[in-house]
């Protein structure tokens, strides 16, 4: 976990360096919005918002997998029930031929 936290931190600075480096002023335009921003806060802001959209993705991927991996510890689990019935019905089988001999 602490190398995430640098990793976030050496991200952030290096963000923070472009955004000053590059302070033109661009027009944005999407769909009826249109804004005067700089140029590297307008990028940082684009970068950010795409890794919050991936990280969301891969929370959802996370629970998915999850998921299916709670089902299918329940199926082995249920396959391990069934053979050790079998298992213990064999013993039993075997403890009782040798009572008759």
């Amino acid at each position: 976990m602490k190398s995430y936290a640098l990793a976030v931190a050496a991200g952030m600075i290096i963000a923070a360096l472009y955004a000053v480096q590059n302070g033109d002023i661009i027009t944005v335009n999407f769909l009826i919005w249109q804004r005067d921003v700089h140029q590297g806060i307008w990028e940082v802001l684009v970068f950010a918002a795409g890794a919050l959209l991936m990280w969301v993705a891969s929370v959802g991927a996370i629970v998915e997998l999850k998921g299916r991996g709670k089902s299918r510890v329940k199926e082995l689990e249920k396959q391990i029930s069934a053979l050790e019935k079998e298992k213990a019905s064999f013993i039993e089988a075997l403890q009782g031929g040798h009572k008759e001999e």
